[in-house]
């Protein structure tokens, strides 16, 4: 769990890390990067209902070729597209992908998740500013981070003006998939919540929600006004109690 170490290594992830950010179209030849933790099927064709070719694990890059039909999974909106994995052709659902490497792993730690929301949304730092009781890190991509550990409570806020929601929902599902003590899954967790149908992949997610993952973390997103003046920005919290 998060200690000393660990905030000297995700300082070392936010200097250092850089990519495209996941605000880019995609062309063909391009990495997308397998985020369902328990893998993405590559199908014969773009349908749910069509044979599987390749169960692809969790991290593995895929070569994009080219989008094909706009479709609906879980709490997921996106297209089938057309991919080339271990030069095997094959269709995927882009809901389960992202454009940012992600650590293979058996178990994804609170920072490797850290450090796969800076590598998507945070490139060039412009300004760090070190106080007593924290530390804000901004990147030119808009994305600050402000970092708080304190005797009882951790605390990492990622402001990201650019967030997809099918990022958003990647993020949060990956969270949940790790560390929550829960038997429900995310998608029962949201079921009854037909807002996400409304909600384009590339699109802004203007709501807030919380999700209690085990004892010791949660998770708050929030895009919500707090004033008339101020123009609200998507923004992840994530909170660890040192008990």
């Amino acid at each position: 769990m998060p200690g000393k170490y660990n905030y000297i290594l995700l300082l070392y992830v936010l200097i250092f890390f850089s990519c495209k950010t996941a605000t880019q179209a995609q062309i063909y030849g391009d990495s997308l990067y397998v985020v369902a933790f328990n893998g993405v099927n590559l199908r014969a064709s773009p349908s749910i209902a069509s044979d599987i070719v390749f169960k692809v694990p969790f991290g593995t890059p895929l070569m994009y070729c080219s989008a094909s039909l706009a479709d609906r999974f879980e709490l997921r909106n996106g297209h089938w597209i057309e991919v080339e994995y271990q030069d095997i052709a094959g269709y995927v659902f882009d809901g389960f992908l992202s454009d940012c490497p992600i650590q293979k792993s058996r178990k994804m730690s609170l920072t490797q998740l850290q450090g796969y929301i800076v590598n998507c949304y945070g490139d060039e730092v412009v300004q760090e500013i070190a106080t007593k009781d924290a530390h804000e890190t901004v990147y030119a991509s808009g994305m600050k981070l402000v970092v708080r550990l304190g005797q009882r409570m951790h605390s990492w806020v990622y402001s990201l003006p650019n967030l997809k929601s099918r990022d958003l929902i990647n993020i949060i599902d990956l969270a949940y998939s790790n560390w929550s003590s829960e038997d429900k899954t995310l998608i029962d967790h949201f079921k009854e919540d037909d807002f996400w149908k409304e909600i384009p992949q590339d699109a802004l997610c203007p709501r807030a929600f919380y999700l209690q993952l085990g004892k010791d973390i949660t998770l708050q997103y929030d895009y919500t006004a707090k004033s008339m003046d101020i123009d609200p920005v998507p923004t992840i919290t994530i909170l660890w109690h040192n008990r």
